[in-house]
């Protein structure tokens, strides 16, 4: 005679074994949720910092570039009583460099 208790044991190893892959699936999603979030919030740090830099240096560029205005390095020059004039032609030294490795120097001297 067969034990009819034997049949009736699978169906409860076989809840057991989709609760727990059920429970395993759950685990590891609620893992990458977990990893993607902290991902997420470092990347929206990091774009904030982006744009503070970026903001920084578009106002350094703006303050360089009124530094250097012709005006006010007039200003500049004549504030510090210094008696500049544009160098003549044959004081000019051009240095140029072409698409090749080589460079070539000249100078404009007579």
């Amino acid at each position: 005679m067969k034990n009819k208790n034997h049949n009736h044991s699978k169906l409860p190893n076989l809840i057991i074994i989709i609760l727990l892959i059920t429970m395993i699936i759950f685990v590891s999603y609620t893992q990458v949720n977990n990893s993607c979030s902290s991902y997420g919030e470092k990347i929206l740090y990091q774009e904030d910092e982006i744009i503070s830099i970026n903001n920084r240096l578009i106002r350094y560029n703006e303050s360089w570039s009124s530094l250097t205005s012709p005006r006010n390095l007039k200003k500049i020059i004549e504030y510090h009583n210094l008696d500049m004039m544009l160098p003549e032609n044959k004081q000019i030294v051009r240095i140029e460099s072409k698409i090749s490795n080589k460079m070539t120097a000249g100078l404009n001297i007579k």
